[in-house]
């Protein structure tokens, strides 16, 4: 009886490991169970997929301090904004099994045990399925028997990362009369803080980058990680820094700076961490100046834009059989509308705040979104004319951290994502 129970045992935990969802789907994923602080792993998620095509998606959240770039998308658009990643397929791969890949990174003050799941969603039987990754714990640095449970594991020495006031903002714009050369500026804001400071930017490999203003700190670039360190902070609220950019010429595709804002209250080390920035740069054979597309909210660029086709099934055979109901994947049509967002924060204000303090006088339409009271305005079906609106706002209204954001169906997406789905070019 008891070999029969503990046979039984090792095939539920078989069953475990590889799960089959609606339309015989499975999901599994390399992540390891330990990794170092500092250090960087590839993780490759197989899908089993059978027949099934069409529209699909793979998302995962990660904990602060946790970040991820892509290796190999598998023809999806890749995201990695506010600790979630996104792989987005307006038609699936044709092979029945495939897999992506992409680097983990673990930033070097981490350590504690996370947990972390993942989850498929695609459309079988005309209804949207979910296939779940299996949850697994994630042990960064030694195991401690005092170690906190994993919700409360935060990054060692840091206190709340999200500090009232405290924002940085990227802007990265081509320098002009100078090829594959850019200006990146940083907006710091920092209400209350003195003392020791630090901007860390990752700078992709083929980039150079050279000190243009640095507010009196000390500016370095070794290894493609910049640094400028203020031994004293500059007193203002708000300051500006700027580097500049230089890619090689071999340089192509998306390329991802991302960065973070150390400073000090009182005895305790905190990071905002800056959204990341994507240069895309493609350069067709024969072609004297290549193309260059920007984005500083962290999205990326698919080389090729291939246009969605859904394939016309081949007329039934003449058979007299069981009829079977087949499963239509729908589709991609979606409605997709974009705004302008003019602020976010934890209090909330009316209107009249903007128009007094800003003299905008548009309808603001209040969302709350992950945690945070998000003000917008608008509702553009054309991307263009959305970023027209915050050029608009940028120059008329003074409120220079203004930015599109994309919904489908009212719920928030990417503007890269946007873009895609409703078969809509980008425009910087």
């Amino acid at each position: 009886m008891l070999k029969y129970l503990i046979i039984l045992i090792n095939f539920v935990g078989i069953l475990g490991y590889k799960v089959l969802f609606p339309g015989g789907v499975s999901i599994s994923s390399d992540l390891p169970a330990t990794i170092n602080p500092g250090e960087d792993v590839v993780v490759t998620v197989n899908i089993n997929k059978g027949d099934l095509g069409g529209f699909a998606k793979f998302t995962q959240d990660f904990p602060k301090g946790f970040t991820v770039t892509l290796i190999d998308g598998a023809d999806a658009t890749f995201s990695f904004k506010d600790q979630s990643m996104k792989f987005i397929w307006v038609s699936l791969p044709a092979m029945s099994e495939f897999s992506f890949s992409y680097k983990l990174s673990v930033d070097a003050s981490l350590s504690g045990s996370y947990e972390m799941s993942g989850i498929f969603s695609y459309i079988f039987d005309n209804e949207k399925q979910n296939a779940f990754l299996e949850k697994r714990s994630i042990q960064v640095g030694p195991s401690t028997a005092t170690s906190s449970p994993p919700d409360q594991v935060a990054v060692k020495g840091m206190v709340k990362e999200e500090i009232e006031g405290v924002k940085v903002r990227r802007t990265t714009s081509p320098i002009q009369g100078l090829s594959n050369t850019f200006k990146v500026e940083l907006r710091i804001d920092k209400p209350d803080i003195s003392g020791f400071a630090k901007i860390e930017e990752s700078i992709p490999e083929g980039f150079s980058a050279s000190e243009m203003d640095s507010r009196g700190g000390i500016f370095s670039f070794e290894n493609q990680l910049l640094k400028v360190i203020w031994m004293s902070v500059p007193d203002n609220e708000q300051f500006y820094i700027s580097y500049q950019l230089k890619a090689g010429d071999n340089v192509s595709g998306n390329q991802k700076i991302t960065g973070a804002f150390s400073y000090l209250v009182g005895d305790e080390s905190s990071k905002y961490y800056v959204s990341p920035s994507t240069i895309f740069i493609e350069k067709e054979a024969g072609d004297e100046i290549p193309l260059i597309i920007i984005s500083d909210d962290g999205g990326d660029f698919k080389e090729k834009e291939t246009p969605v086709v859904v394939a016309t099934p081949p007329p039934p055979v003449e058979e007299k059989k069981p009829e079977v109901k087949e499963a239509k994947i729908p589709e991609p049509q979606y409605n997709v509308s974009f705004r302008v967002q003019v602020a976010a924060g934890h209090s909330p204000v009316t209107n009249d705040y903007f128009s007094k303090k800003f003299n905008l006088n548009e309808d603001i339409i209040i969302d709350n979104h992950q945690g945070w009271i998000k003000y917008t305005f608008g509702s553009f079906d054309m991307y263009k004319v959305s970023r027209d609106e915050r050029n608009k706002v940028w120059s008329d209204n003074k409120i220079t951290d203004a930015f599109v954001t994309a919904y489908n169906a009212g719920n928030r997406i990417t503007v890269q994502e946007a873009l895609m789905i409703s078969n809509q070019k980008w425009y910087n």
